[in-house]
């Protein structure tokens, strides 16, 4: 899979599953950090609605050894969906340049049992006084893959019409797993006809 990491002056953007981190980059000890405002603008790039300013000023001021690198968990990109055959959604970036695919959440429905069986919530055979059974849920799909084409129908639901990473859809072929944030559109002038979020 390609490296979908964003690279700025003196730190990184980059994916875990559905979470987004900044990497700040070791640097010499005479070196200025990078500001917050370069890294809270450059998170605009990103589908998270908004940037914990605070909490990357003060990840900055704690780090004491200016060699190694920082690592700043800033958010979770929520992407839900009540359907298992669509294992992904694609999220615009905050700047409206860029869009993601991202694993998603799949909200779990409760499975109840036939009417008329036993075991069922009116089934006459309930023993008197005793509650009735709750109903399960049903199991999380296993390995769920995308597919090129699916991609590609998901990119045009959501209206994202220019700067498609055709060589990296291209490579999900008949459907490889989706397991983090995955840029898959990225232009100055990235086309999109609705101002929605999410596709």
């Amino acid at each position: 899979m390609a490296d979908d990491a964003l690279h700025f002056a003196g730190f990184d953007v980059a994916f875990r599953g559905r979470s987004v981190d900044v990497i700040v980059r070791p640097r010499a000890a005479d070196d200025a950090p990078p500001t917050v405002d370069a890294i809270v603008a450059a998170l605009k790039r990103t589908p998270l609605e908004r940037a914990p300013r605070d909490l990357i000023g003060r990840s900055i001021d704690a780090a004491a050894d200016p060699t190694l690198e920082v690592r700043i968990p800033v958010g979770q990109i929520q992407a839900s969906s009540d359907n298992p055959a669509v294992p992904c959604a694609i999220m615009i970036s905050a700047d409206a340049l860029a869009a993601y695919a991202v694993p998603a959440t799949h909200i779990q429905r409760p499975e109840m049992p036939p009417v008329g069986v036993p075991g069922a919530v009116d089934a006459p055979d309930t023993a008197p006084g005793g509650d009735p059974p709750m109903p399960s849920l049903a199991p999380a799909p296993m390995a769920r893959t995308v597919s090129a084409t699916l991609l590609r129908q998901l990119l045009a639901a959501a209206n994202v019409t220019t700067g498609i990473r055709e060589d990296v859809v291209a490579a999900f072929g008949m459907g490889e797993p989706l397991t983090r944030i995955s840029l898959r559109a990225s232009s100055s002038s990235m086309t999109t006809k609705t101002s929605g979020r999410s596709s």
